[in-house]
Parts: C-alpha cells; sequence; structure tokens
C-alpha cells in the first residue's frame, strides 16, 4: 500500500500552507525542484549554514501572512526578510524545515 504514495509534484514546488502560532507561512518541499537544483549546483562544494539560508529563502520559504516585527509591525515577504527570519528566529527556522521535510503534507490528494 505504501508504494502507492505519491508526491504532488505541484504542492512539493509551489509549496503549501502552513500556520506557526498566528502566522501563516507558504513551504515548498525539499523535494521541490528548486530546492533539488540549489543543491545540485553546489556540486561538491561544503554547504554552509548561511548558503543553506540563502536557499531557503529562495527555494523553500516561499511567502508568509499575518507576521509581525518584535515591534508588533506587520511585515510583508521578501526573501531578504525570510533569511532574517530564518537567521534569527530558531522557532521560525525549525517550522520550516519540519514542514518541508514533512513529506505527508505534500501527498498527492
Amino acid at each position: 500500500m505504501l508504494n502507492k504514495i505519491e508526491i504532488d509534484q505541484k504542492k512539493a514546488n509551489e509549496g503549501v500552507w502552513a500556520s506557526l502560532l498566528e502566522s501563516k507561512f507558504l513551504i515548498a518541499s525539499v523535494e521541490g525542484k528548486k530546492f533539488k537544483q540549489a543543491i545540485f549546483n553546489l556540486g561538491s562544494k561544503p554547504l554552509s549554514d548561511d548558503e543553506l539560508i540563502r536557499i531557503m529563502s529562495e527555494s523553500i520559504l516561499l511567502d508568509w501572512q499575518c507576521v509581525k516585527d518584535p515591534n508588533g509591525h506587520w511585515l510583508p515577504y521578501s526573501k531578504s526578510l525570510a533569511i532574517v527570519a530564518l537567521t534569527t528566529n530558531d522557532a521560525v527556522r525549525k517550522f520550516v524545515d519540519s514542514v518541508s521535510t514533512d513529506m505527508s503534507r505534500y501527498f498527492k490528494s
């Protein structure tokens, strides 16, 4: 029966919405084309933490809603702010990592 489970490539590439507290994040899978291509393009070069965060901001964390800065101001999504969030907020980084590697979120319906 497990051999019948298939990943929905549209979900894997374009992401699924997932909630963390009152915020929502659009998160693509590590099985998505952009992430796989970015890792492949590294070749044998070691993957630094900064490089991983850059790749995550470009290929995994695709959008967000209802995200505020520490002063309570709404933050629009941008890749540069995604890098800041992934770098400075351990809970967000762990959440994005957890969702992007949870294949059950990307199964075909």
